[in-house]
């Protein structure tokens, strides 16, 4: 799924997308809908991406779909270290989050 996690050392932007392989070896990108396939790993991994980056990129959809994404107790239940969850690398005492939206709803 990740390869090893070292990797994440080197990168500048990690952009994760939902996707199969195919058993002629070839990945496809999933389109998210009801419909969609589900992953049973999903919450742990992309928990593990919050945790581990100093910014994360969403949309208020995704907001309003899942309230509970950037839920700080999760790192406690998923036993991700907190001291790197709850710091980066500019040393903030919060990570910031960018929102993109196509309106201003004061209702996220």
């Amino acid at each position: 799924m990740l390869g090893h996690p070292r990797i994440f050392g080197n990168a500048k932007v990690i952009h994760s997308t939902a996707c199969y392989m195919n058993p002629h070896l070839q990945l496809f990108q999933i389109n998210i809908e009801p419909q969609a396939p589900k992953s049973a790993s999903d919450f742990w991994f992309f928990n593990f991406l919050r945790t581990y980056t100093d910014c994360s990129i969403t949309t208020g959809a995704i907001l309003r779909k899942e309230p509970l994404c950037f839920d700080p107790y999760t790192v406690n239940k998923l036993k991700f270290d907190k001291d790197i969850y709850f710091s980066t690398s500019q040393k903030h005492d919060h990570k910031p989050v960018a929102i993109m939206t196509n309106s201003i709803n004061h209702n996220f």
